[in-house]
């Protein structure tokens, strides 16, 4: 079933609001978190997936910051990633 235009969802955005760029979030990411190489870039598809569904990725990322541990918050962010990567088909 097609929906008509006016009906529609809005389509995900693809860019993160709070940044000006796809760099400016790396460069974020890179100075506030210790995470490896390809690390920031799939964090940035998570938390683009995370603002489409209406959360505020910067406040994730804030709150894991200050409310969790260093280590703890790393493993979180390492576990969105992980999660995001899971190809559910093939559970």
């Amino acid at each position: 079933m097609i929906l008509p235009l006016k009906d529609a969802p809005p389509a995900p955005q693809e860019t993160l609001d709070g940044f000006e760029s796809y760099e400016a979030f790396i460069d974020f990411v890179q100075a506030r978190f210790d995470l490896q190489p390809g690390e920031p870039e799939a964090l940035y598809d998570v938390m683009v997936k995370l603002q489409n569904v209406g959360t505020d990725p910067l406040r994730v990322m804030d709150d894991c910051k200050a409310r969790m541990a260093r280590h703890d918050c790393l493993d979180m962010l390492r576990f969105m990633i992980y999660v995001d990567r899971l190809d559910l088909a093939q559970l």
